[in-house]
């Protein structure tokens, strides 16, 4: 009697054998619109992940890697319930979406901001920063202090006519908040 199991796909690196323990874990799954997205219905199924990775890491490759690269996986899958919760901490208004959608829109003064959950292989370089401009600087500051933030830099008249500071959102793009200074008149 021949008995047959179901062969697993190949996974040919590190990086897809993460996907699979995360899935497999109930921790991510397929989002047909953007690539790969944290599944929150079992609360638990992060730490399983990182339990199996723990105990049974691919061949040749040491738990603490395989644990590493199970986090990397994670981290760099978009987490919408995080941004949303950043940006109304620091007084943005939810026009659309919110923390279970794949796509929020906030208002900011006069400025709009989009938020897109990207898929978990797109790879992110440097892009530059926004710029938001408010009524005062130093508030928003101590208001993203008070949340527990950490600005990259504290408020400070720039020699270009501004007064301003940087904040790094949580999926690492770089922020300015600021304000023009007003003009100083020469007697």
């Amino acid at each position: 009697m021949l008995i047959f199991e179901e062969r697993q796909p190949a996974i040919r690196t590190l990086r897809g054998w993460a996907i699979s323990v995360l899935q497999e874990a109930g921790a991510i799954c397929e989002c047909e619109e953007h690539g790969w997205m944290q599944d929150r219905a079992d609360p638990h199924a992060c730490e399983r992940a990182v339990d199996m990775a723990r105990r049974d890491p691919p061949p040749g490759i040491p738990p603490e890697a395989a644990v590493a690269e199970v986090r990397e996986v994670l981290d760099s899958i978009g987490e919408m319930p995080r941004a949303v919760r950043f940006y109304r901490a620091l007084g943005f208004e939810v026009l659309h979406g919110g923390e279970q959608s794949s796509f929020t829109s906030f208002r900011a003064g006069t400025s709009y901001l989009n938020l897109i959950v990207q898929p978990a292989d797109r790879c992110w370089s440097w892009w530059g920063r926004i710029i938001f401009y408010v009524a005062d600087v130093d508030t928003l500051y101590d208001r993203s202090l008070a949340a527990g933030y950490q600005p990259a830099t504290v408020p400070r008249d720039a020699e270009w006519g501004e007064r301003y500071f940087h904040l790094i959102d949580p999926d690492g793009h770089e922020l300015s908040f600021a304000r023009p200074l007003l003009p100083v008149s020469v007697q």
